[in-house]
């Protein structure tokens, strides 16, 4: 997990559209106009994650169905004990995460991770009056 809080704000609160260092900031972006600030992180995601060792031999066997190579009836060639698939499942996010490292890849989602302090700030009601005598 990273430690690396920012400040965000956008005019709804489903999307959060500029970062900021600080609360401050984050509310002067809105201009007096209202709308939504919140203290939020967006952490690195392992690939390693998502990977899972049914999902693959599932597809290993649907791959190898089309071939010559798979069974004529339709069996199932991969098979193996749900311990079995744990270790190869372990074993794989093992070498994924190794890979990963190696190459420095951090793959940081659009999303957040970790959110807190969540807040609407009301308009500048100066703001409004000038917006209105337009």
């Amino acid at each position: 997990m990273s430690d690396d809080w920012k400040w965000w704000s956008g005019t709804n609160d489903e999307w959060y559209y500029q970062s900021h260092e600080t609360r401050e900031e984050a509310i002067q972006s809105l201009e007096g106009e209202g709308g939504y600030i919140i203290e939020a992180r967006q952490d690195p995601v392992p690939l390693s994650g998502y990977f899972r060792a049914d999902d693959f031999l599932e597809r290993a066997d649907e791959t190898l169905s089309g071939s010559d190579l798979g069974h004529p009836e339709g069996d199932a060639l991969f098979e193996c004990s749900p311990e079995q698939a744990a270790d190869l499942e372990k074993r794989v996010r093992a070498a994924i995460d190794a890979w990963q490292e190696a190459h420095g890849l951090k793959f940081v989602p659009a999303m957040f991770t970790a959110s807190r302090n969540a807040e609407y700030i009301n308009p500048d009601p100066e703001e409004v009056d000038r917006e209105l005598r337009g």
